[in-house]
């Protein structure tokens, strides 16, 4: 919805003065923000989208059990680290709900999970409840850490995770798998370690880094 719809209509605007909106399409100068619910859709827009967000700022987050909120610090500590640089903010009289949890707890269980898998990341925590109050004060501060360095890309870290350290090549950064292949694809481990993505019939080999090789159609069942 933000990358088909609502960017291109804010191209399609001028200015007062008449001069042309233009968006970078380079990851490295976009960053997304968001409060409450806005917080964890901002994280989700870059963790899903690592190739078109590299900056979020999340205020008062929903990272609760509400969609799936809660399991986000698990998932970040056994994942391969993203380039994404990432600032928190929250209250310690943020709300609680005996059906979702504690939000201010789940923020900092972000941070520590973060912390774990590598990540740049900073965060505020003060005396607010759910409110954009302070995550607006703060906002100038985390423009400015977020940016800190630019135009030099924001790299991926390294994590605590020694099963991600025994598999992750450091030296190598996140590659695009230009497939043509349909959302949903399913990832098949193959014989002599080679992986493929399947999509129904059609199935894509991958070398050692991720990119495609070959593109073949496969009978039902068939193995490569």
């Amino acid at each position: 919805f933000i990358e088909d719809e609502i960017l291109p209509l804010a191209e399609s605007q001028v200015t007062s003065d008449g001069r042309s909106v233009r968006i970078s399409r380079d990851a490295n100068d976009r960053a997304i923000y968001g409060a409450s619910s806005g917080g964890i859709a901002a994280f989700t827009a870059a963790w899903f989208r690592p190739d078109l967000y590299s900056r979020v700022y999340g205020g008062v987050g929903t990272f609760i059990a509400f969609r799936g909120g809660n399991e986000y610090p698990a998932l970040v500590r056994k994942s391969e680290p993203k380039p994404i640089r990432v600032f928190l903010q929250d209250g310690r009289y943020d709300t609680w709900n005996p059906s979702f949890g504690d939000w201010f707890e789940q923020n900092q269980l972000m941070e520590s999970a973060l912390d774990f898998a590598g990540y740049e990341m900073n965060y505020k925590w003060d005396r607010g409840g759910h409110s954009i109050t302070h995550g607006t004060y703060m906002f100038p501060d985390a423009m400015r850490w977020l940016w800190r360095g630019w135009p030099n890309k924001v790299k991926c870290g390294r994590s605590l995770n020694n099963y991600v350290q025994n598999i992750i090549d450091q030296k190598e950064e996140w590659h695009e798998i230009r497939s043509g292949l349909k959302e949903g694809a399913s990832i098949v481990a193959l014989s002599g370690g080679r992986i493929a993505l399947q999509d129904g019939n059609a199935a894509v080999l991958l070398d050692s880094t991720g990119i495609q090789t070959s593109l073949r159609s496969l009978k039902k069942g068939e193995n490569i």
